[in-house]
């Protein structure tokens, strides 16, 4: 189950609801994705709601069923949520 992002709503936001309807945690959700897209794995730390990477909006949309243009970004740093790829760890 995949509820579809709101207009103007982060893509952090989003996934905290993708998750609580599947009855997972975040970190579980986010670990689930990146089992099916190890390319996806990282050094470096990902902002899901500032600049996300093509790859990150494409296995997103591929994931929930939805056409990419779906996955909003913001163009503003203020309020970015960084997930520790590696560790599947989310921080503010």
């Amino acid at each position: 189950m995949a509820p579809r992002p709101l207009e103007g709503e982060l893509t952090s936001s989003w996934l905290y609801r993708v998750a609580a309807a599947n009855l997972v945690e975040l970190e579980e959700l986010l670990s689930g994705l990146l089992d099916l897209h190890p390319e996806m794995h990282s050094n470096t730390n990902i902002c899901l709601d500032y600049g996300i990477a093509p790859a990150w909006s494409r296995a997103l949309a591929i994931w929930c069923r939805l056409a990419e243009s779906r996955i909003h970004t913001n163009r503003s740093k203020m309020a970015c949520r960084y997930t520790d790829v590696q560790n599947g760890r989310w921080r503010s």
